[in-house]
């Protein structure tokens, strides 16, 4: 059986891609991601693990080229790519969502993007076009080697998203030739990494993301300066998605190609927690408020939701990290303070002890309806029994952030908001806010980066 050459199909795709094809709901799309990454990383640079990172790089040393967003550190193209892409990962609650496969390209594409723009001097534009095209490799990738990977180890977000920060890279580096972007995908391909064991609950996890941002910048490097890496990576026997994924879905690499991009697709976050856990979480908030609940005369709530390993766990948990994955955690937290963000996992939450009570009256199961709607619903119920004999039920098919019911103008401004001031004050959030609106307009993508540095007296603490 002769396989369809999806590999140089992308390959051309991307080859004759440009800035004036993209409709103007794909470069706003584009935008949106932006800032929503870049505020990321602005908090996640206020990390202990950024810091660890960042005293490592800088020891290193290397060519000052690009830099690091939060402390205006001047290291290598790919040396910031993997620490700007480990601060995007400082905090889930920026980190967008590509609902079919489960992955994140923004925390990889986008530190890519930003990394190669400034070393050869990128404009607005050009940024843009490198983030679509990014988003597109990286979500089809992950498309079609589907959600499963996750059963066999592999998260999506390292594995599928080198393949979209290379050609992000590729793209801002200049490379014409289909034969040189299917050479940055084997290549990319080649260096895919992600598994479970070290990740989540250890500083790891933060590692999915940084490595497919640096190996993806290198990548496209190599093949820039013709390192050879085939041209069948993606549909070969030994390649990408025969070896993570148990039933690939190669058809999806190229579905609709040129008619939908894919960025159009991209869920962005609400809550400060994994993807998975949003539909619970928005259902909880909802039945708050409809009926005025109080936690304190909650007899149990029982949460039936998808099959995947992790949403199962009992354990109550030590830190944020544990936390971001625990359903009965976070259904508590949300249910007594009305929000998820990265305050309620602070120590003082993890150690009260009402929310401990509350998290032991949560059960949390799996409801074989809820995960055959995957990929294209995630869904959720929630049912609440008070002390009072009291039913109240809800179920969400899909999480608010979701194309069918995204975050307004003014949530993704507030989010923004909420990762930035700390670090470079209002000023210049406000500036940055200005300066991605009209990002096409921008001849020098270095201005926009030059305010994404914290003041002297806050980066003493970064």
């Amino acid at each position: 059986m002769i396989k369809e050459a999806y590999t140089q199909i992308l390959a051309e795709f991307c080859s004759k891609l440009h800035f004036e094809d993209l409709p103007f709901n794909v470069i706003q799309k584009a935008k949106s991601c932006l800032i929503d990454t870049i505020g990321c990383m602005l908090l996640g640079s206020t990390r202990p693990q950024a810091a660890i990172v960042r005293k490592v790089i800088l020891e290193l040393g290397g060519t000052p080229e690009a830099t690091v967003i939060g402390t205006g550190d001047r290291v290598s193209c790919d040396a910031a790519a993997y620490i700007n892409s480990l601060q995007a990962s400082g905090s889930r609650l920026a980190e967008d969502t590509c609902l079919e496969g489960f992955s994140h390209p923004g925390v990889c594409v986008i530190p890519a993007a930003l990394a190669i723009g400034e070393r050869v001097k990128a404009g607005g534009k050009d940024l843009i076009l490198a983030i679509v095209i990014g988003y597109e490799i990286a979500m089809r990738t992950a498309s079609a080697v589907t959600w499963k990977t996750i059963s066999m180890g592999w998260h999506p977000r390292g594995g599928a998203g080198v393949f979209g920060s290379a050609i992000a890279a590729a793209k801002l580096l200049g490379i014409e030739r289909p034969e040189a972007y299917s050479a940055t995908m084997g290549l990319a391909g080649l260096q895919a990494c992600g598994l479970f064991e070290a990740g989540s609950p250890f500083d790891g996890w933060y590692l999915f993301s940084a490595c497919a941002a640096r190996n993806g910048v290198e990548s496209a490097l190599l093949a820039y300066n013709g390192f050879s890496g085939g041209d069948t990576i993606l549909e070969g026997d030994k390649g990408f998605c025969q070896a993570f994924s148990p039933k690939p879905k190669l058809e999806r690499l190229t579905l609709e190609l040129g008619k939908q991009f894919e960025i159009l697709k991209i869920v962005q976050k609400r809550h400060s927690s994994s993807s998975l856990t949003h539909p619970a979480i928005d259902a909880i908030l909802e039945l708050k408020e409809e009926h005025k609940l109080d936690p304190k005369e909650i007899e149990s709530i029982e949460v039936r939701t998808i099959d995947i390993f992790y949403l199962l766990d009992r354990h109550f948990p030590k830190n944020q990290m544990e936390g971001g994955h625990s359903l009965p955690y976070l259904i508590a937290v949300a249910l007594v303070d009305g929000r998820i963000t990265d305050e309620q996992f602070l120590g003082n939450k993890l150690s009260d002890p009402f929310i401990r009570d509350l998290f032991d009256r949560i059960s949390v199961k799996v409801d074989s309806e809820h995960t055959n709607r995957l990929p294209f619903d995630l869904s959720a119920t929630v049912v609440v029994k008070t002390f009072k004999g009291e039913l109240f039920e809800k179920t969400r098919y899909f999480p608010h952030g979701d194309p069918r019911d995204p975050l307004t103008d003014e949530e993704l401004r507030k989010k923004f908001l909420y990762f930035a001031i700390p670090v470079v004050g209002q000023e210049k959030a406000t500036r940055i806010l200005q300066l991605v609106q009209d990002l096409e307009r921008m001849s020098k993508i270095e201005d926009m980066i030059s305010l994404l540095i914290g003041s002297p007296s806050v980066r003493t603490h970064l």
